[in-house]
């Protein structure tokens, strides 16, 4: 039995990570270019310049690896996004303005999501990809705890609260991914978003200004 040296195993611990991690990169780019149907493993492995063996090495098969993107991608959504509902030294309507804006920004960047949300929408996702569902849930969910999280700090009166009392702040999280998600339908489905980032820029500046107005107006 061949024994290999603790920093033999290091260093090929290490490489094994690093490959692992090209792969990923080169199927993200062929994925959000081509789409999942119309990428081969073969076509991976010419792009990341390794044999195709080396690819099954690391990924059972094309869906475990898609599946493998598509949860690093919502995990750098996720982390891009969080610091913007977690800044206690904001007011929380400012941040949830700024969530608003930035969330669009962030998911148009990325056409990995538009997959995620397209597939979201359909009833007919296959089983084989009920990894991809767990990452996106796994966002949402995520998504709906900040929400309450935020709107329950003001309703309790950490700062000038800008709710109403008594606020069921599940109800209002349920609400806004009701409509954030048709939004993202239309935005990345119907492939509105161009036509429509200016008005909803517009819209969402509108409506949190006006609202941040009123409780100063309140509280003076």
């Amino acid at each position: 039995m061949l024994f290999l040296h603790p920093e033999t195993k290091k260093v090929q611990k290490v490489k094994t990570a690093k490959t692992r991690g090209q792969i990923i990169e080169v199927a993200k780019r062929l994925f959000q270019k081509f789409g999942f149907d119309k990428t081969s493993m073969e076509e991976i492995a010419q792009a990341a310049h390794r044999a195709k063996r080396s690819l099954y090495n690391h990924f059972a098969d094309k869906e475990t690896l898609f599946c493998t993107v598509v949860d690093e991608e919502m995990g750098a959504i996720h982390q891009k996004l969080q610091p913007l509902l977690e800044n206690k030294n904001v007011p929380p309507l400012i941040r949830f303005r700024e969530y608003l804006l930035s969330r669009y920004e962030v998911l148009a960047a990325s056409e990995i999501s538009h997959i995620v949300i397209a597939s979201s929408a359909s009833s007919g996702t296959p089983p084989r990809f009920e990894a991809m569902q767990n990452a996106a849930q796994k966002f949402e969910n995520w998504e709906h705890t900040s929400f309450v999280a935020l709107w329950e700090q003001d309703s309790n009166g950490r700062g000038n609260s800008s709710l109403p009392s008594p606020f069921n702040a599940n109800a209002f999280a349920d609400m806004a991914q009701m409509l954030l998600k048709s939004l993202d339908y239309s935005f990345f489905v119907q492939n509105k978003y161009n036509e429509c980032k200016e008005t909803y820029v517009f819209l969402v500046n509108l409506i949190i200004n006006s609202l941040n107005n009123n409780i100063k107006e309140n509280t003076i």
